[in-house]
């Protein structure tokens, strides 16, 4: 979470010196509808231990403060800085659970039909796979949920960086993200139920189990770059 909070207040940082050499818009009355919200976001939040409003209350606050200071052109010029804080927002646990079922459940389905095409002895039960003599649960760290946000996080510091030219191509480079860590937790399970299936329940439990992460988080950011390509040479 720590880093986190410093690349929001790196990317504040360089906007701000970015911007000393434009000239500052006139500021804007309409930034104190956001501002109050936020405040009002903000007491309820800290006063009854919502931290979904509480932490989300500074998106509004600091939106209607460059409002007021600099115009709608200011909320513009800060609007990656502003987004990154959707991250540090930790979601209802309700939600999360909601969420992280549907996404094991989902997981398990894509896995027990793509093995069981390649003509793997695969069955399943809820989200626990069986195959051949061994029998593997997809855990809620195989959900994706986890890597969601980091993957958020990654695109949005690519289009901070490569913005492409089209917004159409921006949003539809950000919604990827979903997919993207739903592919790449579909092969991460993938990989560990063949590393099982072929070499035992103490190699997929092993260095194989941890390493699965790396592979999760290159297969989804490739997959980032994969959609990119395919945007700019359709869009342009």
């Amino acid at each position: 979470m720590a880093r986190f909070f410093l690349i929001i207040a790196w990317m504040f940082w360089n906007k701000a010196q970015q911007a000393r050499s434009e000239t500052s818009a006139a500021g804007g009355k309409l930034g104190m509808l956001p501002f109050v919200l936020g405040l009002v976001c903000y007491v309820v939040g800290h006063s009854q231990d919502v931290w979904f409003l509480e932490i989300g209350s500074f998106m509004l606050l600091i939106s209607g403060l460059l409002w007021m200071l600099g115009g709608y052109p200011a909320v513009l010029r800060y609007r990656y800085p502003i987004l990154f804080i959707v991250i540090l927002i930790p979601l209802p646990g309700f939600l999360v659970d909601w969420l992280t079922a549907g996404l094991k459940m989902g997981v398990s389905q894509a896995v027990e039909q793509l093995l069981y095409m390649a003509g793997y002895p695969i069955s399943r039960s809820g989200v626990v796979l069986n195959i051949g003599q061994y029998q593997l649960m997809v855990a809620d760290a195989c959900s994706g949920i986890n890597s969601l946000f980091s993957l958020f996080a990654f695109g949005l510091l690519y289009l901070y960086f490569f913005t492409p030219a089209k917004l159409s191509n921006r949003l539809l480079l950000l919604c990827s993200v979903l997919p993207a860590a739903i592919v790449s937790n579909i092969v991460r399970v993938i990989t560990l139920v063949l590393v099982t299936y072929y070499f035992g329940d103490a190699a997929g439990q092993g260095f194989i189990h941890q390493f699965s992460g790396l592979l999760l988080f290159g297969v989804a950011i490739l997959c980032v770059f994969m959609v990119d390509a395919f945007l700019q040479k359709v869009n342009g």
